[in-house]
């Protein structure tokens, strides 16, 4: 007779999956499944920021964040956010935290509140590219403050310390660029904010999606990079055909092969250094002048131009350049 085997789908308590893109859990991550639940949420959710699918990322991060909440206050998992909410609040000490203001009337809870919003409408009427923006907002704003902020405080856990430097950096220069966004009357017609993030993550994994680990000094030794960067030169060149091209280091994944593209204006005594363009073959970010994309060169390149200004104004023949990063110089 033979032996009884467990039927495939049966439940079984096993091990959480060790995550990939987060390199430090707390301890408690392997004891308790749905802290472990919540935890993976965020790296399910920068897997489809791999992808630029912000709804399906916010989504993810929204399911985790109710979990964690009840996880906290140990309520069942049939509550209600809001309630959930509320109680991990008040167990934590929380409930004066900005993130807990009331607003209205009735007085709800003015976050918490605008994410339900949210995922109702994407519920109700599917993933949309509609919703790109209003996603990435929350996800990277308020949503990302409530993660870190109950994480810390529950669990003595910095979520973004779990991260490699160059992912944290390139989530750092996200959010700066975001709140730099909300603090103006600025309407953004993409979340092209998110692209520092995006490149890094898309680097970052790139080994798991190949057979055998990418090896950047072939690409480079192949002359493909040559053709790469010569094919994105010719289609900035076509718009900027004066463009003055200098090799900087990569803010995202720190590559020596990535360049910028500027013009010289002299007016009189003052010479101006004019940010148009920066591209990195590496891992393909890509960003332009405050005209196209606000802010982002200027909150990632400025260090870097910074060590290359005086040998820019040296070749220039001028002692000295202003930078400007474009049209619009908040």
């Amino acid at each position: 007779m033979p032996a009884q085997q467990q039927p495939i789908g049966d439940e079984v308590r096993v091990r959480p999956r060790e995550p990939l893109i987060l390199r430090s859990v707390p301890a408690a991550y392997y004891e308790n499944h749905q802290l472990a639940s919540a935890v993976q949420s965020v790296e399910a959710a920068l897997f489809s920021i791999c992808f630029c699918q912000y709804p399906q990322a916010f989504m993810t991060m929204y399911s985790g964040l109710e979990k964690l909440c009840k996880n906290i206050a140990h309520l069942s998992k049939k509550e209600n956010f809001h309630v959930s909410w509320e109680a991990a609040g008040k167990k934590l000490n929380l409930l004066q935290h900005p993130l807990f203001e009331k607003l209205g009337e009735p007085k709800r809870f003015f976050v918490q509140s605008h994410w339900s919003s949210l995922r109702n409408d994407i519920e109700h009427q599917g993933d949309s590219p509609s919703y790109d923006l209003r996603a990435a907002n929350l996800l990277f704003g308020s949503l990302w403050d409530a993660y870190q902020l109950f994480l810390i405080e529950g669990y003595n856990f910095n979520l973004e310390g779990s991260f490699l430097p160059d992912t944290t950096r390139s989530l750092k220069y996200t959010r700066k660029i975001l709140q730099k966004i909300l603090e103006t009357t600025l309407e953004p017609s993409s979340p092209y904010f998110v692209d520092p993030l995006t490149a890094q993550l898309r680097w970052l994994t790139l080994p798991t999606f190949l057979a055998g680990e990418f090896n950047f000094e072939k690409y480079v030794n192949s002359g493909m990079l040559d053709e790469n960067t010569n094919e994105w030169g010719k289609k900035i060149a076509s718009q900027k055909p004066r463009l003055d091209w200098e090799k900087v280091e990569c803010p995202v994944c720190g590559s020596a092969h990535s360049i910028l593209g500027f013009e010289v204006y002299v007016d009189g005594s003052v010479a101006t250094l004019h940010f148009e363009a920066f591209f990195c073959p590496e891992c393909n970010f890509t960003t332009r002048d405050n005209s196209i994309h606000p802010f982002m060169a200027e909150q990632l390149l400025s260090e870097n131009l910074d060590k290359k200004i005086k040998n820019i104004a040296n070749g220039f023949r001028e002692n000295s350049l202003v930078v400007s990063w474009g049209e619009n110089n908040f």
